[in-house]
Formats: structure tokens, C-alpha cells, sequence
């Protein structure tokens, strides 16, 4: 059967390629457009409903457990890093993720909140400039032009100080950055660059090739972290004739403990890429920097090799469940599991006000028709959808009530909830949260309401298009 399989997945590979090569179009877009590799993923996940795990996932989630069996050790023998939260509901929440995940949330922490793409390079550079010890990055897409050029940079700067310099990326978003000039340039000096998840055309034979790193990550000195939305692009060169309009991106700037976290797992990540047999994790500074402001983070990292299964969901459920008056949720692909829309619907039907944003226009053509599908149980069970159009939202963030809330890389679809590596923070602290919901009410002036009257009389053509792409959804 797999044999049959594979045999299929190559003639339909070969047969696409002949037609487009005839058709004048090139051979990189062929190989990556977005609906081909859906495609491709669509007959690749028939062959491992009968082959669970190839040899490669297999030496990779080894190595993972392996890995974070000793972080967590380390943690464990680090009780003075956390602390006890006070509020029941909270604690309830808090105290379930460290279980399923072995993390306990760290205080202390300094926050904030930013939206600019400007202020955000401007802030990442004068960090880079004032590093002393390491800068390490991880992204899903690197692209060079712009902005990203200054950073590259400040990298280079740093390395000719003597500062060590890593960036992990991954090999499917950052393929035309791996194969560019840049990447050797930046190598010269030193700077070290790991593809992660290498993608070559033989791996279809012997690994999943729809596996994708999509953390986005800074972390300097130990002490300073940046997790959010944004690749390391610049919106006003990447794509700039795009008709979806510039990226709208949101990172959360943190000084504290918690980057100490955010730092171990990126090594457990860099280990796991370059295959280091050294195991050993440094123990968590005893006495870093704790701040007044205090904002609590609990860091979830997520990986289908070795880590907790279905964490991210789980994680995102336990918050959408804790709300008493007011749930916010914007993303820029929404193909969520049945039973995060019954989780999002049984809140509503509490009488929480449930607000969801979506971009207007997405860059997807199967992920904005199977989207909405969704839309009527949604509609019907008094979820308000705003449709943005200041451009193509790429934020991921949910705000619970006053005070609780989550931002990462995770998007509210399949691929990000069972598939990808994501990395997501859970926030307590109520200053940060008035900050992200100021932000969420800017994006919803930007959008218009979808109307539950108007979106019943849609066309029985639109109907048809939501239903056939909605058929692709548990591979979006």
C-alpha cells in the first residue's frame, strides 16, 4: 500500500512539473506554492495512517525525550526560580500546565508589548549592541531587504566583539534565504545558521516532509526575549505587491526569569538539529534579575516529536474556559478542531462577550474559504466576527477578561495545534493585558462585523467553495 503510495505522490510530482515547466513558470514555485504542498501533504498523511513514525521522527523524538527528560530534572532542583499564584482560578490553570508539561510559571518578569515593526528592529538592534555573552534567534521565515538587512548587521558586529551568534531557521519558510549568498556571508564571520527540519527532495522516502518549525524566537544574554508573530521580514519589502496589504505583527518584549526559560528551550532545539550528544543543560541563574512589575509568564513549547501531545490545544482551551466576561481572539488562519469551535461556542453561550478577528483578505485561498465554514455556528452561538482590512493581520493573541492572556506563534488551525513546533506564553498581569486589549479594539475599528443576516444569504457558488476547501482543512 505505501509502496502504491509513494509511487503516486512521485508521478503526480513529475506530471505537475512537466506541465508547469511547459507553461513557463518556475521550477521554485512549483515546488512550494502553498496548494501544491497541500496536495502532496494530503497523499503523504494516507501513507502514515500505515506508517506511524519513519526512522528519522523516530532518532529525533529519542533525542527530544532524552533532552527534556534532563531539563526537566534541572528544573525541578530549581524551586527558588518560581513561585505560588494567589488567585484560585488562576492557580487552577497555571499548576495544569506545569503538569502536563513539566514548566512551572516564573514571576519577575518585565513586559511589553509592541506592534511596531520599526520600534521592534530598533529595540532588537540596541539589544544586539548591548549583548555581552550570546544572541540567539529562531525564526520560520528569514528573508533579507529592509530593515532585516540592519539586523544582519548588528549580528555581524556583535560577532567581530567576540559575541556568540546562532540563528536556527526553518528550512521550508527561509528556503530562499538558505540558498542565498547572505547566509554564506553571514557564516564568514562566524555567525552560526541551522536549518531546522531540512527539507530535500529524496526526505519524501524517508520522513514527513510537512513538519515545520514555526517558533519565532530572540533571546540575548539570558535576559532578554522576544516571542511573538513576527518573522524576520520587513513588511514593507517582503511581498510589497502583495494585494493582502503589509503584515500587522505584535511581539511581547520580555527582561526576567522567563527568558531564562525561553533560552533552554531553544538550546533543546538547537541540540536536537546539529545532533549534539552532549546533553547537559546550564542551570537556571539563582540570582537573575527579578523585576517590580511582575507580570507571571508560563512558556509552552510545542514539538510532535517528544513533547506533550496536544499541549498547544489544551493549553489554549483551559484559557478560552477561564473567562468570566470577555474573550478576544485574533489570528491570521482559522481552521480550528471541532472542539475548540465547541469550546469557543459553550463560552458564548454563557453570556461572555466572544470577539473574533480575522484578516479580510488572507493569503491563502484554501484557508480563507475553509475558514468559513465555520462562520454560522459561530454567528449562530453570538460570537461577533470582525473582518480586518488595515491590512494582512498576523497577530496571534488571546485576552481573557482584565488580566490573563496568551501571545505566540501559534495560529487557531490543525497544522499549529498538532503539527508545527510553536512556542506560546500564558501572561498574567493586568497592565499588559489593558495594553493588548487597547491594541485588539484598534485592530476591530479597522474591520467591519460580520452580519449573521447578511452571511445567510450568501451565494450557493460561496456555499460550494467553503464546503470543497473546508474537505483540505485537516491539512491546513
Amino acid at each position: 500500500m505505501i509502496q502504491f503510495i509513494d509511487f503516486l505522490y512521485l508521478l503526480i510530482f513529475f506530471l505537475f512539473i512537466y506541465y508547469k515547466i511547459l507553461k513557463k513558470i518556475s521550477l521554485y514555485y512549483v515546488l512550494f506554492c502553498k496548494e501544491f504542498v497541500i496536495i502532496l501533504q494530503s497523499i503523504e498523511v494516507c501513507s502514515l495512517i500505515y506508517l506511524d513514525k519513519l526512522l528519522i521522527e523516530l532518532n529525533r523524538s529519542k533525542t527530544t525525550k532524552i533532552i527534556w527528560r534532563i531539563f526537566r530534572r534541572e528544573l525541578k532542583k530549581s524551586d527558588y526560580f518560581f513561585f505560588s499564584i494567589k488567585n484560585n482560578l488562576y492557580r487552577t490553570i497555571f499548576s495544569s500546565l506545569k503538569n502536563k508539561q513539566g514548566i512551572k510559571a516564573v514571576n519577575g518578569n518585565r513586559t511589553k508589548i509592541l506592534n511596531n515593526y520599526k520600534k521592534i528592529i530598533h529595540m532588537i538592534i540596541k539589544d544586539i549592541n548591548d549583548s555581552s555573552i550570546s544572541v540567539k534567534m529562531m525564526f520560520y521565515i528569514w528573508k533579507c531587504g529592509g530593515k532585516t538587512n540592519e539586523i544582519n548587521k548588528a549580528l555581524i558586529r556583535a560577532a567581530k566583539r567576540g559575541i556568540k551568534c546562532k540563528i536556527l531557521i526553518d528550512s521550508f519558510g527561509s528556503w530562499s534565504f538558505i540558498h542565498s549568498k547572505d547566509l554564506k556571508f553571514l557564516r564568514k564571520y562566524g555567525i552560526e545558521i541551522v536549518e531546522s527540519l531540512r527539507i530535500r527532495f529524496f526526505y519524501i522516502f524517508i520522513r514527513r516532509i510537512d513538519l515545520r518549525n514555526h517558533k519565532k524566537i530572540v533571546v540575548i544574554d539570558n535576559k532578554i526575549s522576544y516571542v511573538g508573530s513576527m518573522n524576520m521580514i520587513d513588511p514593507n519589502y517582503y511581498k510589497k505587491k502583495s494585494k493582502f496589504g503589509r503584515w500587522i505583527d505584535l511581539v511581547l518584549r520580555i527582561e526576567g526569569p522567563a527568558s531564562e526559560i525561553l533560552e533552554i528551550i531553544y538550546e533543546l532545539e538547537w541540540k536536537i538539529e546539529t545532533n549534539d550528544k552532549n546533553y547537559q543543560i546550564k542551570q537556571l541563574n539563582k540570582y537573575v534579575r527579578k523585576f517590580k512589575e511582575n507580570s507571571v509568564i508560563q512558556v509552552m513549547s510545542s514539538s510532535i516529536n517528544g513533547f506533550p501531545k496536544n499541549l498547544i490545544q489544551k493549553s489554549i482551551k483551559m484559557v478560552i474556559f477561564s473567562a468570566k466576561r470577555q474573550l478576544i481572539l485574533t489570528t491570521p488562519y482559522f481552521v480550528p478542531s471541532n472542539n475548540l469551535i465547541k469550546t469557543i461556542c459553550n463560552v458564548s453561550l454563557k453570556g461572555i462577550k466572544v470577539s473574533l478577528i480575522v484578516p479580510k483578505k488572507n493569503n491563502s485561498f484554501l484557508v480563507h474559504w475553509s475558514s468559513r465554514k465555520f462562520y454560522h455556528t459561530l454567528l449562530e452561538s453570538g460570537v461577533v466576527i470582525y473582518q480586518f482590512y488595515g491590512g494582512f493581520l498576523h497577530t496571534k493573541s488571546i485576552s481573557v477578561d482584565d488580566e490573563l492572556f496568551l501571545v505566540g506563534s501559534c495560529n487557531f488551525d490543525k497544522r499549529s495545534l498538532y503539527i508545527n513546533s510553536e512556542i506560546i506564553l500564558l501572561v498574567q498581569n493586568k497592565k499588559r493585558c489593558s495594553d493588548l486589549i487597547k491594541l485588539q479594539k484598534k485592530y476591530m475599528k479597522s474591520s467591519k462585523i460580520v452580519e449573521f443576516s447578511d452571511w445567510k444569504k450568501r451565494s450557493v457558488l460561496k456555499k460550494l467553495i467553503e464546503k470543497f476547501c473546508f474537505f483540505f482543512s485537516s491539512f491546513l
